[in-house]
């Protein structure tokens, strides 16, 4: 089963979506590979494995106990949302510039960042998303200490995320 979740679509502007990269290309590959396609084959082998490995009951079985069912969805939600968007900070042009050699136009002369994308990442992240999910937590009708308990995995998820872009 996969959920309806935010896409890339929706935050970046279409005339960007085609162009901003991910990684260059491999020794096999001749052209580098597309942030949204990259997202999009991230999220396609986590659902490869997610069936391989009946994932989504062994999420289950974890948060059963913790949440009423209606949580599952949203649960489910907020984990793909994490494997689809680890590469978000990558929308960052100085990283597009210096590390993707991205030859798109924009101006950045008075930017001041530096080509980190996990640092701006998280941090897009966080804002985006954490809006996000807090509105969708706010609209589920149960106690306030599963909305708690949804929050504080929300945030559990934004700190495993830290370790995927290599924060520690």
């Amino acid at each position: 089963m996969y959920f309806r979740m935010i896409s890339y679509s929706e935050i970046i502007k279409p005339e960007f979506l085609d162009i901003l990269l991910a990684h260059t290309p491999h020794k096999k590959e001749k052209l580098p590979e597309k942030l949204i396609v990259h997202s999009e084959k991230t999220l396609e082998y986590y659902h490869e494995l997610s069936k391989k490995l009946h994932l989504l009951r062994v999420i289950d079985n974890i948060v059963n106990p913790l949440f009423p069912k209606e949580y599952l969805p949203l649960i489910h939600e907020m984990i793909e949302c994490i494997i689809y968007c680890h590469d978000f900070g990558k929308i960052n042009p100085i990283f597009q510039k210096e590390k993707m050699s991205n030859s798109f136009k924009f101006n950045v002369t008075d930017m001041i960042l530096t080509s980190n994308h996990s640092f701006y990442g998280k941090i897009l992240f966080d804002v985006i998303f954490s809006q996000y999910f807090f509105e969708k937590i706010s609209k589920i009708d149960s106690e306030e200490k599963y909305r708690n308990r949804a929050i504080n995995l929300l945030f559990l998820l934004f700190i495993l995320l830290l370790g995927v872009l290599g924060f520690w």
